[in-house]
């Protein structure tokens, strides 16, 4: 089967299920796809508003040393980060599993191999 193929088949079992346009779009912005639609609409700060807005805390890290209440928010930011990263790779898994778990149960589609049960 070529290319061209295999897309116009997955095209035409895609057309019929807009549930699995639902699923695959939730797992796309969830791991990140909203980062990619946002970026181009969110203006990215200029030089002068970074030094207004990053100056005090920056001359203060750099002449006096950490204070606790920056070391507690770059903390916070790494830890909300991490915990951001986790959580949307488990729920964009689980949408592709459920997805995958339609589609073989899918009775049009020819599909050879049942997925295994489990969890994301």
């Amino acid at each position: 089967m070529s290319a061209a193929t295999g897309l116009g088949a997955s095209l035409l079992a895609v057309l019929v299920h807009p549930r699995w346009w639902v699923l695959s779009l939730a797992g796309f912005l969830v791991r990140g796809g909203v980062v990619v639609l946002l970026l181009p609409l969110v203006p990215l700060p200029s030089t002068a508003a970074l030094a207004n807005a990053l100056g005090p805390t920056l001359v203060g890290f750099v002449f006096g040393g950490p204070s606790v209440p920056f070391l507690v928010l770059v903390g916070s930011i790494a830890l909300i980060s991490v915990a951001w990263f986790v959580l949307a790779s488990y729920v964009g898994s689980a949408l592709d599993l459920a997805l995958v778990r339609d589609v073989a149960a899918d009775d049009d589609l020819e599909s050879r191999i049942p997925p295994e049960a489990g969890s994301p």
